[in-house]
């Protein structure tokens, strides 16, 4: 008897094991495309957004990036680099004005053009201009792109172009130079320079006071005087002509500025000459719903030097990657309680420039190598630790100093004059 029922037992048991074979081993992960549906032996591919083996490789995040500003419904959360129009009571990108070479937001727009696809980084994909203003704006490659209201095409270098009515160009600015006409002007080579990006191309022209522009195609740069061609020709280059504000050795936000202030962690303070002395800046959780659950707020709080280190009242200067002079200015905080655990760092930027021609908004994102996001600081001659806090060229509003007033944080234009908008970088020293 008992011998009847260890088998019927071990025959219950396989049948089980078949089942399980038959439903699960068999399964087809790759033909089910609904995550609730997606159970073992198979697992949700959560950034591939499909379904896959429990052996197969799961999609890598993907390199964060700001919103888009369409996400943003009021105001005050209509971040840079977005600009809210009021005639609407929308958020989205800046409104680009048609015609040739008119300058805004860090393009200069070629209306009616379009560029042959031979200096082409990648594939065109859809995006609309905001989005693809964006992406030109991340990749160093990028000199400019073309947009016909749907499609998006990146380039790294001006070559053949010619007449569409309905694509429009946009030209990449160096700060300090302008580009009124696409394409190389020829003659009066000063000195051919390698450069990684346009940016590096500019800052060579800046130091040399004989240096009146330069061309620049993916790698390599070209300075050069004042006697060049009369006509534009299309060899894949493009010419900047310095401005007439560059002026070579004055102080401006384009001169090389501070040094040997890497990875350190200081107070940001007004100083006694302030029109708001003894006021810090520092970082906190902020929340405006889900989408801001991974950035910070920026804000001001009395200086007060007994805070921790992952208070949010701690800066850390990080230097840029590949720079000498430009520094992300990053805070750790810890995180709000409805978000867990653990502390989080962002780093800060300055948003546009209003009608008065100040920064009322500055804002942060979660700490990566952000291009929109660089700072430089220029020390104050006799001083130890007090420096003008500028915007680099990749802000929204380039060229412009922090400053508190009675009115809260702010960002004027750069002017060395100013001795209150001077900060105190003052050195970190850890409790206990």
């Amino acid at each position: 008897m008992i011998a009847i029922v260890m088998i019927g037992l071990l025959l219950l048991v396989g049948l089980g094991l078949g089942l399980y074979f038959f439903v699960f081993a068999k399964k087809d992960c790759k033909k089910i495309t609904e995550e609730d549906e997606c159970t073992e032996p198979c697992q949700w591919d959560t950034y591939g957004d499909k379904c896959i083996g429990e052996k197969d490789t799961l999609t890598a995040a993907p390199t964060p990036t700001p919103p888009g500003c369409s996400t943003y419904t009021t105001q005050d959360t209509c971040v840079s680099p977005c600009e809210w129009d009021s005639s609407t009571s929308k958020c989205g990108s800046p409104i680009m004005p048609s015609g040739g070479g008119q300058t805004m937001s860090g393009y200069t727009k070629f209306g009616g053009k379009k560029l042959k696809s031979e200096t082409r980084i990648s594939s065109c994909v859809k995006n609309d201009l905001e989005q693809c203003k964006t992406q030109c704006m991340y990749n160093e490659n990028c000199i400019a792109f073309t947009h016909n209201g749907e499609r998006c095409c990146l380039y790294n270098g001006i070559s053949n172009f010619s007449d569409d009515d309905k694509t429009d160009l946009y030209l990449r600015n160096a700060d300090g130079y302008e580009n009124k006409s696409l394409g190389n002007f020829t003659g009066d080579d000063i000195l051919t320079t390698p450069a990684a990006n346009l940016e590096l191309c500019g800052r060579a022209c800046d130091e040399a006071a004989q240096c009146k522009g330069f061309s620049y195609k993916i790698g390599s740069c070209v300075l050069k005087g004042a006697n060049l061609s009369s006509t534009p020709v299309l060899d894949g280059s493009q010419y900047y002509k310095r401005s007439s504000s560059n002026i070579p050795g004055e102080v401006n936000c384009k001169s090389l500025a501070a040094v040997n202030l890497a990875n350190k962690k200081v107070f940001i303070a007004t100083n006694d000459s302030h029109e708001v002395p003894n006021k810090s800046i520092a970082a906190r959780s902020h929340w405006h719903g889900d989408q801001w659950k991974d950035q910070g707020q920026i804000y001001v709080k009395n200086y007060v030097r007994t805070f921790g280190e992952n208070s949010g009242q701690v800066a850390t200067i990080a230097p840029v990657p590949g720079r000498t002079d430009e520094y992300f200015i990053t805070f750790t905080y810890t995180k709000d309680a409805r978000e867990g655990p653990g502390v989080r760092t962002i780093m800060m930027f300055g948003g546009g420039a209003n009608d008065d021609n100040e920064v009322t908004w500055f804002g942060s994102w979660t700490f990566w190598n952000d291009p929109i996001c660089r700072w430089k600081f220029f020390k104050k001659e006799g001083t130890d630790n007090e420096y003008w806090i500028v915007t680099n060229r990749e802000h929204r509003a380039p060229c412009m100093m922090l400053k508190m007033t009675s009115d809260g944080l702010r960002a004027i234009p750069f002017d060395t004059d100013d001795t209150e908008a001077v900060w105190v970088v003052d050195e970190f020293t850890p409790i206990g």
